[in-house]
Order: structure tokens, then sequence, then C-alpha cells
């Protein structure tokens, strides 16, 4: 079951993740229910319920269980990881000019995608505030 998952839906539930930041929860949502109703399908109703689980408050266990991480969460690591990759190219490299330029308009508080990550990072459930200082190299 979990290999389809990753073979068959995650890799559309994570696609453009790391450049299309969701800084809008309701565009995000439909990700979020296909990725629930894939895992409530694959765990098992009556293990669920012999354990005295309801199908409809078991978000938690849908994913201790599967060892997965919610969609939102797998998306924002992929964006720090293209954050990180692009911070560590040369000056040279077009990427590094573009998240230069994308810096710049987080500090003057113009949309961009570097203003998206910090956004994104805003929304956890535990928010993460950036100011624009500490995303400047």
């Amino acid at each position: 079951g979990l290999q389809l998952y990753m073979a068959r839906v995650d890799c559309y539930l994570i696609s453009g993740g790391d450049i299309a930041i969701d800084v809008n929860a309701a565009l995000v949502k439909e990700l979020l229910e296909a990725q629930h109703l894939f895992l409530r399908r694959l765990l098992d109703p009556c293990t669920l319920s012999s354990l005295g689980i309801n199908s409809r408050l078991m978000l938690a266990v849908l994913f201790t269980e599967t060892g997965l991480m919610p969609i939102r969460i797998r998306r924002l690591l992929l964006a720090l990881g293209r954050l990180r990759y692009m911070a560590d190219l040369g000056e040279d490299r077009t990427v590094r000019m573009a998240l230069m330029d994308s810096l710049d308009l987080f500090a003057a508080k113009l949309p961009g995608w570097a203003g998206d990550v910090a956004i994104m990072l805003s929304t956890l459930p535990t928010p993460i505030r950036i100011a624009p200082a500490v995303l400047s190299m």
C-alpha cells in the first residue's frame, strides 16, 4: 500500500513544491484531502475501530502508523532544500542571482519567492517568523 502511494500518489502531491510555495491554505486543501483519503483507505478501518480510534479523528495516527510526513511539511522541506541549494551556488549563477533578487524584494516588503517561504513558515502549527534581515546573505 505505501509503495503504491509513494509511486503513484506522492509524486503528484509534491510536484513543484520546491518552487511553487503554498501560501494559500485553500489551494493546498485539495492536496491534503487527497493524501488523507488515500492513507485512510490504506489503514484497515476494522483495525482502527478495534483500537478505539474514530476514522474521522485519526490524522496523527495516519502519519505515525505509515511513517509518512504531512504534505504541507514535506513541501516546505522541499522548498527549504531548494533555498539551500540556491544559497550554495556561486554568485555568478543565474539561479543565485534570482534568489538574491527575491531576498531584495522580501526586504522591500514586496511579493516574491523568499516572501512566500516566510509566509509558509509563519503558518506552521508553531509559527516561525523571519525578518528580512535574517534571509539576507
